[in-house]
């Protein structure tokens, strides 16, 4: 387990310094501002992640996760926080819930991220309740992630389950806005 409790902290990932670095797809964890990894029972409360490269936090691998009252602010590539994959890439089965992702991120605020401010991959069970994206995506042609206020997507044939998003707002957020996909389960 992984605590970290925070007031007014704020971690810098200098990206807005990085920018001459070229981003490798696949080393995402290597330009963010935290990358959590392979923790069961990662609690984050308090903490605002600024600039990353690529993203301002990703949490990887991970199960039993709760993140609340962050901020994710100005990631230049990607997404503000990304919540991906289950506990040590296990894969899981619906009906085992020891194979379940199982967090919440409450009370958290993206603003000015490249692609979305929230998201949740190859996850079950992952809940944002009372999050605000703000000013999250974008319009460009050389962009390839859109982005928008938040997603619950899945990657070849894996898929997301039971992703909710509760009393949560996108405000002034471009590209796809809030993107979710029912046939794959999430609400």
């Amino acid at each position: 387990s992984v605590t970290i409790k925070g007031s007014n902290n704020i971690i810098n990932g200098n990206g807005d310094n990085m920018e001459e670095l070229n981003y490798v797809i696949g080393s995402t964890p290597a330009y963010c501002c935290v990358a959590f990894k392979r923790i069961d029972g990662l609690n984050v409360s308090g903490i605002k992640f600024e600039n990353g490269l690529v993203e301002c936090a990703i949490v990887l691998d991970c199960r039993n996760i709760t993140i609340e009252n962050c901020e994710f602010n100005g990631s230049l590539y990607d997404n503000g926080l990304s919540i991906y994959n289950t506990l040590y890439n296990t894969t899981y089965h619906e009906d085992d819930n020891s194979t379940w992702t199982n967090a919440i991120v409450r009370n958290c605020k993206a603003n000015r991220c490249m692609d979305f401010g929230m998201t949740a991959f190859k996850t079950v069970n992952v809940t944002f309740e009372n999050c605000i994206s703000t000013e999250c995506g974008n319009d460009s042609s050389n962009q390839v992630n859109k982005g928008g206020g938040y997603s619950a997507e899945n990657y070849d044939i894996e898929r997301n389950s039971m992703t909710n998003f509760l009393n949560c707002k996108a405000i002034s957020c471009k590209g796809r806005g809030q993107k979710w996909n029912k046939r794959n389960g999430a609400s």
